[in-house]
C-alpha cells in the first residue's frame, strides 16, 4: 500500500511538472509567433509604407508584451532569471525605434529598427529554446522515474515473494509433512513452526492441540482394547471351569440320592 501511494504521488508530481512545462511552451510559442508577425509587418511597412502594416506591427508587439507580462513568472527560465525583464526592455526599445523610423525614415533609423528587431527576435528564440531544453529534461526525468518505479516494483515483488516464502509457505509445508506422517501412522509429536506471523502460530497451536487430543484418544482406545481382551479371556476361563464343575455337581447329587 505504501508503495502504491508513493508511486501515485510521484506520478502526479511528474504529470504536474510536465503540464506546467507544456503550458510554458505554449505561452512562449505564442510570444515568438507575435514577435515574428511584428517583424513581418515591419518589413512590409518598410517596403510599401502602408500604415496598416505599421498598425499591425505595433499590435503584435503589444500582444507580445501582454503575453510576457501575463506569464512572466511562468516563462522565467532557470539559469537566466533576467531574460524576461530583458525581453521587456527590448520590446520597449523596438517600439521606440519603430516610432523613430516613422517620424524620420532614413537609412540610419531603418538600420536601428532592424537591429532592435533582430535583438528582440533572437532573445525570444533563445528563451523558447531554453524552455524546450527544460521540457526535454523533464521528459528524461520522467523516463528515469518510470524506470525506477518499474525496477522498484520488481524488487518489491521479489522481496514480498521471499518474505511470503519464509513466513508462510515453508511453515505450511512443514505442517503438511507432519500431517502426512500422522496419516501414515507414525508417532504423534508436536510441531514448532518457525514463523513470526500470529496466524501461523495460532494454526500450529491448534494443530498441536489436535495431536494432543488424538494421543489421548489413542491411549484410551488402547486401554479399552486391553479390557476387552481381558473380558474375552475371563469368559473363556469361566466356560472351561463351568463344565467340570457341572459334572462334579451332578455326580454329587447322584451320590446323595
Amino acid at each position: 500500500g505504501l508503495f502504491v501511494v508513493t508511486l501515485s504521488m510521484v506520478t502526479v508530481i511528474e504529470l504536474l511538472r510536465l503540464e506546467r512545462g507544456l503550458a510554458t511552451e505554449e505561452s512562449l510559442s505564442s510570444l515568438v509567433d507575435a514577435v515574428m508577425e511584428a517583424r513581418r509587418f515591419e518589413k512590409n511597412y518598410i517596403l510599401y509604407q502602408d500604415p496598416k502594416d505599421l498598425a499591425q506591427s505595433a499590435d503584435y508587439v503589444r500582444q507580445a508584451e501582454d503575453i510576457l507580462e501575463k506569464h512572466t513568472e511562468r516563462i522565467s527560465v532557470i539559469g537566466a532569471p533576467d531574460m524576461a525583464p530583458k525581453l521587456s526592455v527590448l520590446f520597449a526599445g523596438y517600439r521606440a525605434k519603430l516610432d523613430d523610423y516613422v517620424k524620420g525614415p532614413s537609412a540610419d533609423t531603418e538600420a536601428d529598427l532592424r537591429h532592435a528587431g533582430k535583438a528582440m527576435t533572437d532573445s525570444a528564440h533563445q528563451m523558447a529554446a531554453w524552455r524546450r531544453g527544460d521540457l526535454h529534461r523533464a521528459m528524461r526525468t520522467h523516463r528515469y522515474v518510470l524506470i525506477g518505479v518499474v525496477t522498484g516494483g520488481l524488487a518489491l515483488i521479489l522481496i514480498s515473494g521471499t518474505l511470503v516464502s519464509l513466513g508462510v509457505t515453508r511453515p505450511l509445508r512443514q505442517m503438511q509433512r507432519c500431517m502426512e506422517e500422522v496419516a501414515a501412522g507414525e508417532k504423534l509429536k508436536r510441531i514448532d513452526l518457525p514463523s513470526n506471523d500470529a496466524e501461523i502460530r495460532s494454526l500450529a497451536e491448534a494443530f498441536n492441540l489436535v495431536l494432543g487430543e488424538l494421543d489421548l484418544r489413542s491411549q484410551q482406545m488402547l486401554v479399552s482394547e486391553k479390557l476387552a481382551s481381558l473380558g474375552v479371556m475371563l469368559s473363556g476361563v469361566a466356560h472351561e471351569l463351568n463344565n467340570p464343575l457341572s459334572n462334579i455337581s451332578t455326580s454329587c447329587q447322584i451320590l446323595l440320592e
